[in-house]
């Protein structure tokens, strides 16, 4: 609806009144602006009001509804007052309300085939573009469904501008009218009725109102629901007093629905809109929620076609890029990944297997790009946890225990051949505990790691099982005690730091009855040793 048609009907609802000596002038008030200090009042020619009766009383009532109740508007004026064609202009530095104006607007009754104003008494006031006002008195001789024959000696200001047709007690339509002509036979001027702004109205406790078609007093048939703001709210079809057929809903953020509904509610096939008119879902509703099979279509632009119930994404469905790629494509639990389903991720790496509540929770595979497995095992919230496989880009792989999608627990290493690299625990994907490790020459080691070191006490191995080296290790070098035997049976035993002989030790030579008991540095004598 129009502004103008809201100013419109604040005539209907409102009268002004002043009293001065005995005089009363009352008219109905076209326009009241608390913010911007305007008031305007339409008088009847019998009921003239005065300036002189403004400047002395300065006391406004304004009659906001018919049952005599009133308020007080107390004026303090500028000085400034337009008097003309009946209408006062007061311009107010200062507007004070006694009581607070009630919002709510008076119910227009429909004139279309209405017999009962038929010979009766009254005005007709215009409101073209502008601030002239046009005013006629008289008496509807008829009215139909498209002419209102009006019996008055005087012309309106125009044809096509809104008019508000009302008598002394009650507004009785306001209608848009167009070829306005005197007939000559009766003296009378016909209006053809182009467009009824307002028929039956309805005004609820909040303030939103209701035009169209009526049955028992309730909005039934076709018919437009408003904000009290005069904003759509609903246009389209209602059955005793709820929204049944098709209609669309327009919400207060601006999003929209055009569909059907059903006591009330959207039920059956039904479209819901961003307020950019952007599709947001096209499917089928149940109680007012998605329910069915529908398409719905996220503001990132990413959409999901599929299965809905009670407003959720829910059985099988598929949900994809905006680009038109697919996402995930398998089942849902309440707007959720859940059961078993495919995901591919922007750079068309994919998974598939089990979900649970939006999760990668139990077996499952992923695949690089290329369709090679890169993982399979098991899952637990949307990690790796368990055992399972775990393919690194060189090709080598690990089969144990995970943990937050690293290796973490006992497993194995192996590299790209399949033998066998590392067997006992890890820690974020580090050997870390006790485990033994096999050098591609055959030799091994078997003791324990840090950090994917050899960190603590440990013994490496020739590949013939021959103990090469039994004592201490740090960050992967031998450090601390230890005892080192070379292929030819010599052996050292002593102190090591940085994986040299350092400090303290003994070297036993196999082919001699000698041994040299000395200090070393760096795998050399600091000293001459002491031969036995």
């Amino acid at each position: 609806m129009q502004e103008t048609d809201l100013s419109l009907k604040k005539i209907a609802k409102s009268v002004c009144k002043i009293i001065y000596e005995n005089k009363e002038g009352t008219g109905f008030l076209i326009k009241l602006y608390k913010d911007k200090k305007e008031l305007k009042c339409l008088m009847s020619s019998e009921h003239v009001i005065t300036k002189q009766m403004i400047e002395l009383n300065k006391t406004i009532d304004i009659k906001y509804d018919f049952e005599d109740k009133w308020i007080k508007i107390k004026l303090d004026l500028n000085e400034r007052y337009i008097i003309y064609n009946k209408e006062i202009d007061i311009t107010v530095i200062e507007l004070k309300l006694e009581d607070e104006i009630n919002d709510e607007y008076f119910l227009l009754p429909n004139i279309s085939n209405n017999m009962e104003y038929i010979n009766k008494d009254i005005n007709i006031v215009e409101y073209p573009e502008g601030n002239k006002i046009c005013y006629s008195e008289g008496k509807i001789a008829n009215i139909n469904n498209n002419e209102l024959i009006f019996d008055s000696s005087s012309n309106l200001c125009s044809s096509g501008s809104p008019i508000l047709i009302k008598n002394t007690v009650e507004v009785i339509g306001i209608y848009k009218l167009s070829n306005i002509y005197k007939d000559e036979n009766y003296g009378t001027l016909i209006y053809s009725i182009i467009q009824l702004l307002q028929t039956k109205n309805k005004i609820y406790e909040n303030g939103d109102y209701y035009i169209g078609e009526m049955l028992d007093d309730k909005s039934h048939g076709k018919g437009i629901l408003y904000y009290k703001n005069g904003n759509v709210l609903y246009d389209g079809e209602f059955v005793y007093g709820k929204k049944q057929g098709l209609g669309k809903r327009i919400y207060k953020s601006g999003n929209y629905y055009i569909g059907q509904w059903l006591n009330d509610k959207k039920h059956g096939k039904g479209i819901e809109y961003y307020k950019n008119d952007n599709i947001k879902y096209d499917g089928e509703f149940v109680n007012d929620k998605f329910e069915g099979n529908g398409k719905y279509i996220f503001e990132s632009g990413n959409y999901y076609i599929g299965q809905w119930l009670n407003g959720k994404a829910h059985g099988k469905g598929i949900e994809y890029y905006k680009n038109g790629n697919i996402k995930y494509e398998g089942d849902f639990v309440n707007n959720k990944f859940e059961g078993n389903g495919k995901y591919i991720d922007k750079s068309r790496n994919y998974y598939i297997g089990n979900w649970r509540n939006g999760n990668m929770h139990g077996d499952g595979i992923e695949y690089n790009l290329d369709g090679n497995i890169t993982y399979d095992g098991q899952y637990k919230n949307g990690k790796k946890k368990g055992r399972g496989k775990y393919i690194y880009k060189d090709g080598k792989y690990y089969i144990g225990q995970m943990r937050n999608n690293k290796p973490n627990g006992f497993g194995q290493m192996y590299d790209k051949n399949g033998n066998v690299v590392y067997r006992g625990h890890l820690f974020n994907g580090k050997y870390q505990g006790h485990g033994i490790y096999y050098e591609l020459n055959g030799e091994k080691y078997i003791g324990q790691w840090l950090n994917g070191n050899k960190h603590g006490e440990g013994i490496e191995y020739y590949k013939d099982g021959r103990i090469k080296y039994d004592g201490e290790f740090v960050n992967g070098k031998k450090e601390g005690k230890g005892k080192y035997i070379w292929k030819d049976g010599d052996y050292y035993i002593g102190q090591w730091y940085n994986g040299h002989k350092h400090g303290k030790g003994i070297m036993y030579y196999k082919n001699a009855d000698v041994k040299c008991d000395g200090e070393f540095i760096k795998d050399n004598y600091k000293i001459d040793c002491v031969i036995f």
